[in-house]
């Protein structure tokens, strides 16, 4: 006689707000893919969310588990039932003593003005740069903190087509923020849209870096910047240029919904927290993916630019 297969019931000690949301609605869903220790998962047409380990940053949409989730194929069914995930006839999922992870709640008002926000952050990229190499978009970095002035190429590596791509479509981003010029963003970035290898290419985390940065500052200084936009057509021309776990991170990304890291970081800034602070979050958010990190931290930067100076860098056109 074999032995009996034991029901396996995994702990979720992490969730997400969105994901409780989905799971408190009952909507059964399916496989959207199974990478890197993470299983995506679809409910309805559009709506996306993960299981991830206990290692893997926290996100509205994560159910994050401290035991190996079990392999699962892409349009697997899982289902809601009497308070459970069920992944598998063996293996289902339990949210109910889970923490709810919420975003940091961002100040009243920022600890620091907007000109002390703009001089911290070109401080504490010049100096985090000074202790790590940067990868992706990452390398963009010193080019991004010139303001644009070069007299010479930009300091990166020319051969590296994927850089040689960004940075005219990024100089164009700084010099619209620069300028005042929002409305010409859109347009302009979509040209990053799908640039890169990978389960999120490197061209989408950078604009999800940037979205984050924008929303975050129109809200944390409302009176010294308008730089709100209606990016509803933008994220729709988005989803079909990409795969939709990029795309729903960039959408999430555009509405002020991050990583855990990258929320961090930001909030780190406003509150005008030490160096010590910033340079842990921001090695928290570099360490995700082989560069989404980077990417995203290049596109915070870039974003930043709505604060800086104007320089000479000419309108685009």
């Amino acid at each position: 006689m074999s032995a009996k297969i034991q029901d396996t019931t995994l702990k979720v000690p992490a969730i997400g707000e969105a994901a409780l949301d989905w799971l408190a609605s009952g909507r059964d869903g399916e496989v959207e893919a199974s990478v890197s220790r993470t299983v995506y998962l679809k409910a309805g047409k559009d709506e996306l969310f993960w299981i991830a380990g206990k290692n893997s940053p926290m996100h509205r949409r994560c159910l994050q588990v401290s035991s190996p989730i079990p392999e699962m194929l892409a349009g697997a069914s899982v289902y809601v039932r009497d308070r459970r995930l069920v992944l598998t006839s063996r293996v289902s999922l339990d949210w109910n003593l889970a923490r709810v992870w919420k975003a940091p709640v961002l100040p009243a008002e920022p600890d620091i003005t907007l000109e002390e926000f703009a001089e911290q952050v070109t401080n504490f990229y010049h100096s985090f740069l000074e202790l790590h190499q940067p990868a992706g978009l990452g390398q963009l970095i010193p080019a991004i903190l010139k303001n644009g002035h070069h007299s010479s190429k930009p300091v990166f590596d020319q051969g590296n087509i994927i850089l040689a791509s960004a940075w005219p479509v990024v100089e164009t981003l700084l010099s619209l923020l620069i300028h005042h010029n929002y409305r010409s963003i859109p347009e302009a970035a979509s040209e990053l849209i799908g640039l890169g290898e990978g389960l999120t290419p490197s061209g989408d985390d950078f604009l999800g870096g940037f979205f984050f940065c924008l929303n975050r500052l129109q809200q944390a200084y409302p009176h010294e910047l308008d730089i709100t936009s209606d990016y509803s057509v933008f994220l729709r021309r988005c989803k079909t240029r990409t795969n939709l776990i990029s795309f729903t991170l960039l959408k999430d990304n555009a509405c002020g919904y991050g990583l855990e890291p990258l929320e961090l970081f930001v909030s780190a800034l406003l509150h005008g927290d030490p160096f010590i602070n910033l340079h842990s979050y921001a090695e928290l958010l570099v360490n995700v993916g082989h560069s989404t990190g980077w990417d995203m931290l290049t596109g915070l930067l870039a974003g930043m630019a709505v604060t800086f100076p104007v320089s000479p860098i000419a309108s685009p056109k």
